[in-house]
């Protein structure tokens, strides 16, 4: 908990620089490139190693970071100072959703049993639209699991038209039934 705190802080202080210079794709560009070499293992292993001498890992992060701006580069710099590389992700994640509020844009994540069209995508994601009043990007995942319809989740609200998740309703009613 305390982590994704430190990483809201980070976040927050990124979108800051970001709305200053009015650079807010190039700062998501950035945290996406720092996350994900974070997001490797062994990578992260390397660079959270006490054992190594900083001066190495920053010449090898230097060669990595040539197409980052200087201060994305710097507060890379600064993470694994602070033996904090881990949290790239979660910065990168919060970062986006500050970014997403600002753009008025909501990501939505709609599970179907079966893969979904582009133009299928498309209906979704312009009913979606008007019915949260707000531009929403698609996540679109494919779970057997649904038997059929779909589950929609757009920020903090889930609708659930799946076939399943009726199935587990009637088998509750039926169970609560005495004969």
């Amino acid at each position: 908990m305390a982590e994704r705190v430190t990483a809201m802080r980070y976040a927050q202080a990124v979108f800051e620089i970001a709305k200053k210079n009015n650079e807010f794709e190039r700062w998501q560009a950035d945290l996406e490139v720092v996350s994900d070499i974070a997001a490797d293992a062994k990578v992260l292993a390397f660079f959270e190693n006490p054992k190594i001498d900083h001066k190495d890992k920053k010449k090898i992060l230097e060669k990595q970071l040539t197409s980052l701006n200087k201060p994305a580069q710097n507060l890379t710099y600064l993470l694994v100072d602070e033996g904090r590389l881990a949290m790239a992700g979660d910065i990168f994640i919060e970062y986006s959703s500050l970014y997403d509020k600002k753009r008025g844009t909501e990501k939505a994540v709609v599970r179907t049993a079966v893969s979904l069209s582009e133009k299928e995508k498309e209906e979704i994601s312009v009913k979606l639209s008007k019915m949260f009043n707000k531009n929403i990007e698609l996540e679109a995942v494919t779970d057997m699991s649904i038997i059929s319809g779909m589950i929609v989740r757009v920020g903090g609200k889930l609708l659930d038209g799946s076939t399943r998740s009726r199935l587990e309703k009637l088998r509750k009613e039926i169970g609560e039934v005495r004969i």
